[in-house]
């Protein structure tokens, strides 16, 4: 009698999966604070002749406003310095410090951005940068600035900006 006797072990490779979790734990009494802006399109109307310096003061431009939802909440974290506004865009291609021109057609400007400014006429960096909001409105200014190093060619300009509440 032939006995015969065969093993074999198939080799699995598990793979194993990641889950990335994050949040924000809140106090029972916190809430949703909300953005209004005093103008929602821009429209600018300027000679290359009056365009000021990318990353200089500037006490010109278009002035905005900016006001947080009016709950007793958000004005307490007003009141207390816990909120600042930032002004994110796709960034230009000199500094990185304005909101770049998105136009693409034939006549698009180059050489160009939009600046943010505090009431002061002091730059705000897009993307980077923070504006203290204030009671009952927070101002601020936008302007076509020159970008650095760059020659201004005259035509279209076309923008977005988000203006995001921060938590401090």
């Amino acid at each position: 009698m032939f006995i015969s006797q065969a093993w074999a072990q198939v080799s699995v490779n598990d793979t194993a999966a990641q889950l990335h979790l994050m949040g924000t734990l809140k106090s029972g009494d916190e809430t949703s604070c909300a953005v209004g802006l005093s103008q929602s399109t821009i429209n600018f109307n300027t000679s290359t002749d009056d365009i000021k310096e990318q990353n200089k003061i500037n006490t010109g431009g278009i002035q905005l406003m900016l006001s947080v939802s009016n709950t007793d909440y958000c004005r307490y974290q007003i009141e207390n310095n816990h909120i600042v506004f930032k002004f994110t865009g796709q960034k230009d291609n000199a500094s990185g410090t304005v909101l770049a021109n998105n136009s693409t057609s034939e006549g698009a400007a180059k050489g160009v951005g939009v600046a943010t400014y505090n009431n002061a006429g002091i730059p705000v960096d897009i993307n980077t940068g923070t504006l203290k909001a204030t009671l009952p409105l927070t101002p601020f200014k936008l302007d076509i600035v020159k970008l650095k190093d760059q020659d201004v060619v005259p035509g279209d300009y076309q923008g977005t900006m988000t203006i995001e509440i921060q938590r401090l």
